[in-house]
């Protein structure tokens, strides 16, 4: 069972991606702020994989959220510190008021 945190409880910072080449010709992943709002979170219990003698732990969550333009799954979320990428997008009724974005962080 998901910790369900009260609407508008907690802050989420949705960040998009740009490439910025250095002076030395190295391409770097930069992020910027695209928009901030209050969301419902529920976290959902996380999982842990192995590959290749490699362990990787995967915690999951989901958010509601007023309506963002353009938002999608090419961007991340930070939530109380913690970044997540983004899985999906899916607006509630098509109505461009609200949005549920599932979130994935890997640990």
């Amino acid at each position: 069972m998901g910790i369900k945190q009260r609407r508008g409880r907690s802050s989420v910072t949705f960040q998009s991606v740009s490439t910025t080449q250095s002076s030395s010709g190295e391409y770097a992943k930069t992020w910027s702020t695209y928009a901030t709002r209050r969301c419902t979170l529920d976290l959902q219990p996380g999982s842990e994989s192995s590959t290749s003698g490699t362990n990787q732990a995967a915690t999951s969550a989901t958010i509601s959220v007023r309506y963002v333009n353009g938002l999608d799954a090419t961007m991340r979320a930070v939530v109380g510190g913690r970044t997540f990428e983004i899985e999906s997008v899916t607006p509630v009724d098509n109505l461009k008021r609200e949005q549920v974005v599932e979130l994935r962080e890997l640990v």
